[in-house]
């Protein structure tokens, strides 16, 4: 059984020292972390669909850490992204404010190193199991829109499909056409 890749994990965090200290005991754990110093620049490489989890400071300049929270959850991604906020703030209130914006946990400053393993670990878990149910629904998904003799698509798919072709060549001005076969005595 091979060994599962490491999670592709986001860093924002505006203070320099603070961020080469985090990410380097993100990389002891295991991570393959990149980096960001701002909202901004964190929405671009999450953008790309390759990070798993983020770590992110509550307070930045510009776009603080429950606005990227919002904004990470407005925005459609290919899969489930592990927001672990980082926060100074210490009122029940504030918290409440962070988990609603969107973040799946929070830890407060200053770290505590075992506690952000710990977390990030509850939060691995999450993002392998949402990894795996929609590996398990793309399986599911695959026969219901396939001929299972010839392996081509079939009525159910077209049905679905027919429908946003029809939109898109309307939208396009391009025409559009379908090609309906009967063949008798296929099986043989």
């Amino acid at each position: 059984m091979s060994a599962e890749p490491p999670l592709r994990l986001l860093l924002v965090e505006d203070e320099p020292t603070q961020l080469l200290l985090t990410q380097r005991l993100l990389r002891r754990a295991g991570y393959a972390v990149e980096t960001a110093s701002n909202g901004e620049e964190a929405l671009e490489k999450i953008s790309s669909g390759r990070i798993q989890m983020i770590v992110t400071d509550w307070d930045m300049p510009g776009m603080d850490g429950v606005t990227l929270c919002r904004r990470v959850r407005e925005a459609r991604l290919p899969g489930y992204l592990y927001v672990l906020l980082l926060t100074g703030h210490g009122s029940t209130e504030s918290l409440v404010t962070g988990l609603e914006a969107g973040a799946d946990d929070y830890i407060r400053k200053p770290l505590n190193e075992a506690e952000l393993v710990a977390r990030l670990k509850a939060g691995q878990r999450v993002v392998r199991l949402e990894q795996s149910l929609r590996e398990a629904n793309d399986k599911i998904q695959q026969p219901s829109i396939t001929d299972p003799l010839v392996g081509t698509y079939n009525r159910r798919y077209l049905n679905d499909q027919l429908i946003h072709e029809v939109e898109h060549a309307r939208r396009y001005a391009r025409p559009l056409a379908a090609v309906m076969a009967d063949l008798d005595f296929f099986k043989k």
